[in-house]
């Protein structure tokens, strides 16, 4: 991942906090994403019975224990190492009292759960 993460700043590759990116980036140009619920996971995906890196859409739920009802705006940040981009997801399901968010995700990668404020 070296060099891909260019133009975001904060802790997008630690732990949570405010993330930016460059103004060719994600968000039409708006200078702050969100801010982190989670740290980066990184996901690999497989075929079950080959256990070979599987593509295609595969959906993720993922255990968020600070979301609330309150938050507004959570999406998932979402690095496809078949592309080489960071793309924003919008979730399947956003279940605050179960503390999880659902979403499709294109394959392996890397993600983390964030919100506007």
């Amino acid at each position: 991942m070296a060099g891909q993460t260019e133009g975001l700043t904060g802790d997008l590759l630690g732990n949570a906090g405010d993330l930016e990116h460059d103004t060719a980036g994600l968000d039409n140009g708006n200078p702050v994403l969100g801010s982190a619920l989670t740290g980066t996971h990184a996901i690999i995906t497989k075929d079950a019975s080959t256990a070979a890196v599987k593509t295609g859409v595969v959906e993720v739920s993922l255990y968020v224990p600070n979301l609330l009802d309150s938050l507004e705006g959570v999406s998932v940040l979402f690095y496809d190492n078949a592309t080489g981009r960071w793309v924003l997801l919008q979730p399947i399901r956003v279940d605050a009292a179960a503390k999880t968010v659902t979403v499709n995700v294109s394959g392996s990668g890397t993600l983390s759960v964030v919100y506007k404020r």
